[in-house]
């Protein structure tokens, strides 16, 4: 599903972790 997007749940967890980070 997410696939479909072009984006994988995993990167979206680590997109929001760095996002958290900074």
């Amino acid at each position: 599903m997410a696939q479909d997007f072009g984006i994988s749940r995993e990167t979206l967890y680590k997109y929001l972790k760095l996002e958290e980070a900074i």
